[in-house]
């Protein structure tokens, strides 16, 4: 997977927001280091499937 400046951007902003999003829901959890790991990881699986996703529809005509 190729990360540009773009898309790095994107995986970081989509991780701010999944952070904030699991901090409303989910108030008294701290987030450590462990679970920020976790949030980065799904910011990038999504980012990805994101990107899959718009190739495909991109290659049927």
């Amino acid at each position: 997977m190729k990360l540009s400046l773009p898309r790095v951007v994107g995986v970081f902003l989509l991780a701010i927001a999944l952070g904030v999003a699991f901090s409303f829901a989910y108030p008294s959890v701290d987030i450590d280091a462990t679970l920020a790991t976790v949030i980065v990881l799904v910011a990038l699986a999504a980012e990805s499937l994101f990107a899959f996703i718009c190739r495909r529809v991109a290659n049927r005509g």
